[in-house]
């Protein structure tokens, strides 16, 4: 009875022991199941399929797929998942695409192989599925948003970081690691190698290969009589130092960022300088450039802070790789600016994704993209990257280049300020008044407008004609009384100034603002100083061959609105771009200066109601497409406006040099006292010029003073001018 007992509990002991054991083996088959499912199943149908397969979204063919009973339910074609049958289960057949029309996922690619054989798998162990009840609308938003599409696509392996794998054993066919990659797949797949080239096939094979040339009868004779282990390896070291390996590498790189030496379009215009890209990358490819530094030269090289020099050529290599950029079409003349826009930055960012990540990132313009891992929000990220750049001329020489000369030419013009200003000095002292006191213009000729002189002019030849000379200084003050100004709301100022400085590229605009004062010697005439300006931006103040671009801030064009610049220059540009539209013509305006005084050129903008633009000036070779071909060019500009179209053109002050204040500040003077008025007043000028204190309306006498030989400014008459001038001319002509 005892060892009954004793047998009876033992197997029962070894019973539940064994139906323990039982359980733990299905509970842990059903874990891995269920893992397999979570990681393997719910993301592709969630990416996949719940867009219009979902208990809150679309039902497509009154399917949902975002729980247990609805992807087991029977659809118009059977049963959409039976449980350990894969074959009858409608849901692998549409994704094999074997049901013609019934192909999904819809729109989209076929799912990999490999995903489909996870299907079959999850199908074949029972399709188990924890999701006993639709997801929530909010849950279901969560799961199909971006972020855990991301999380999926990150963990492809294009997108992890990179590991080193060692290499499968050497076979003795090559040591090479990459040859023993090759080894090992053919031996799996079972693929005979070729027989090994002779020298004469392989060195064809290399020359086309490397340089896209056949090789040369010499070449091949080289080779035969070469019978050294190496001889392989000096051929290769040969071509590759070829000149001919760049040109033809080159051209493969150049079909990738869809190099092209014009725009297209009607007129077909030229992209400028597109040539200098070109031997560019020859030049890369020759000195092996590494691929990382050709990258960043591409994406960035005008903002690299340590740039690729080339000492020989002069030139900064980096800059060049940005060229790219502007290989996009351009339509001609375009209604709608702003479609253009987009259109040529979907342009650059399609070729940036191509070229660079090997995606298409274009395809996440209008959604999430349907494959890579870029999302909408990414596209418009780089967008606003591209947006917030403008179609323009880098000047690719180095600084040294740019500047040549430019320290020697600074002190120069400073030792002829200090010759120049005490001459004057001495001559506004001495000879200035007699020469004021006897001039005078009693004809009936109007006064020149820009003569330091202009108001006594006037006066004189209102005495002339009849009048008391109290009366008519009275009449010339009262003619000329202050206007009032137009209403500020309707009238806005572009700069440039000190507080809103304009974007500026170039040598000739590396001073930026220039303050009031500055000066140009004459580079050709038979005088020492050519101008001397009010405050602004000018290329020009130390050579006519220095370039610059010079662009203002972005502003909304409002409705019937023109834009005014007051602005000088000779074989230079000024346009208003909409949109960053490169090109002109029609309403696409743009004004050539070829005029050497100041004047207020006018921009129609009402075409372009609501767009936004901004304004540019361009020396000759720098406009970015219509370049000119003048060495010589430059620019000045004090100041834009835009205003109402109905309003009335600008006006220069009536008392630009500051006289008539001084004149209404003693309105009973005699003749002899306004000439001393008007002898003070250019001194003061002459004073502030030397201290370099000067304002705007010191600047402006003073150059009129010039122009009207009011003051000495000949080599012969100011002593010491002439050698400096001279060596000022010939470092500027280098």
């Amino acid at each position: 009875m005892i060892d009954f007992c004793i047998r009876s509990a033992a197997t029962w002991i070894i019973v539940v022991a064994a139906t323990i054991s039982c359980a733990l083996g299905q509970s842990s088959q059903q874990a891995q199941r269920l893992e397999f499912f979570e990681n393997k199943i719910r993301p592709i149908l969630s990416e996949s399929c719940y867009s219009c397969h979902s208990t809150h979204g679309k039902q497509k063919g009154g399917v949902a797929l975002d729980d247990r009973s609805g992807i087991r339910s029977e659809s118009s074609e059977g049963l959409i998942v039976v449980p350990g049958k894969p074959e009858r289960s409608i849901l692998l057949k549409v994704l094999r695409h074997e049901l013609e029309g019934l192909e999904m996922p819809k729109d989209n690619a076929r799912l990999s192989d490999a995903l489909i054989a996870d299907f079959k798998q999850w199908i074949e162990d029972g399709a188990v599925d924890p999701r006993d009840e639709p997801p929530s609308k909010d849950d279901l938003e969560v799961s199909t948003a971006w972020p855990a599409k991301l999380a999926l696509r990150r963990q492809w392996w294009s997108l992890k970081p990179i590991t080193n794998t060692a290499p499968p054993p050497d076979e003795g066919w090559s040591p090479h690691a990459v040859d023993r990659f090759i080894a090992d797949a053919q031996r799996q797949r079972n693929l005979q190698r070729a027989e090994t080239a002779d020298k004469r096939t392989l060195l064809r094979r290399l020359s086309y290969a490397l340089t896209g040339l056949p090789p040369t009868a010499d070449e091949l004779q080289q080779l035969s009589q070469d019978s050294g282990a190496d001889a392989h390896e000096r051929a290769v070291d040969r071509l590759l130092a070829s000149p001919r390996f760049g040109e033809h590498w080159a051209r493969h790189w150049m079909d990738v960022v869809r190099y092209a030496d014009s725009h297209g379009s009607e007129g077909d215009p030229s992209i400028p300088y597109a040539h200098q890209y070109r031997d560019y990358l020859i030049r890369a490819f020759n000195q092996d450039v590494p691929y990382d530094q050709l990258v960043r030269e591409h994406i960035a090289g005008d903002l690299l802070t340590d740039p690729r020099i080339n000492p020989e050529l002069g030139i900064n290599e980096s800059t060049l790789g940005t060229a790219h950029w502007r290989f996009v079409f351009h339509g001609y003349l375009p209604t709608e600016p702003l479609e253009e826009k987009v259109r040529f930055i979907d342009d650059q960012i399609n070729v940036l994704g191509k070229a660079f990540l090997g995606q298409t990132i274009s395809c996440a313009r209008c959604h999430d993209h349907k494959f890579d891992a870029i999302s909408q929000a990414d596209y418009y990220a780089l967008y606003g990257v591209f947006a917030s750049c403008r179609p323009g001329i880098h000047d690719a020489n180095t600084k040294a280049v740019q500047a040549k000369n430019a320290a020697s030419l600074l002190d120069l013009k400073e030792s002829l300020r200090e010759l120049v200003g005490p001459a004057w000095q001495r001559y506004a002292a001495t000879e200035l008044p007699r020469q004021l006191a006897i001039q005078r213009q009693e004809d009936a000729d109007e006064p020149v407008d820009d003569h330091p002189a202009k108001w006594l002019h006037t006066i004189d030849q209102r005495v002339a004609a009849g009048a008391a000379f109290d009366d008519a200084v009275r009449d010339v003050l009262q003619a000329n009384e202050t206007q009032p100004a137009l209403p500020s709301t309707h009238m806005e100022s572009l700069g440039p100034t000190v507080q809103s400085p304009w974007f500026a590229h170039g040598v000739g605009l590396q001073a930026g603002q220039s303050p009031a004062g500055s000066f140009v010697v004459d580079l050709s005439g038979d005088e020492v100083v050519r101008k001397i300006y009010p405050s602004g931006a000018y290329t020009h103040l130390t050579s006519t061959r220095h370039r610059g671009i010079i662009q203002s801030r972005r502003f909304k064009i409002r409705e019937d609105q023109t834009a005014w610049a007051l602005v000088t220059g000779q074989q230079a540009q000024l346009r208003c771009v909409i949109q960053d539209y490169p090109r002109s013509g029609l309403t696409y305006s743009r004004n050539n200066l070829n005029h050497d005084q100041w004047k207020w050129q006018r921009i129609d903008l009402s075409y372009w109601r609501g767009d936004e633009a901004h304004v540019e000036l361009t020396t000759s070779r720098d406009a970015p497409i219509e370049v000119g071909n003048d060495d010589r060019s430059f620019f000045g500009i004090r100041e834009v406006r835009l205003q109402p179209k109905s309003w009335p053109a600008p006006k220069t002050s009536a008392d630009p040099f500051g006289i008539l204040s001084a004149i209404r500040a003693e309105p009973s003077a005699d003749r002899p006292k306004i000439v001393e008025l008007l002898t003070q007043r250019i001194r003061s000028a002459i004073k502030h010029w030397i201290s370099n204190s000067c304002s705007d309306a010191d600047a402006l006498l003073l150059t009129a003073c010039l122009q009207h030989n009011l003051l000495p400014n000949k080599p012969a008459q100011i002593k010491g001018t002439t050698q400096l001038l001279t060596n000022y001319r010939e470092l500027e002509a280098e």
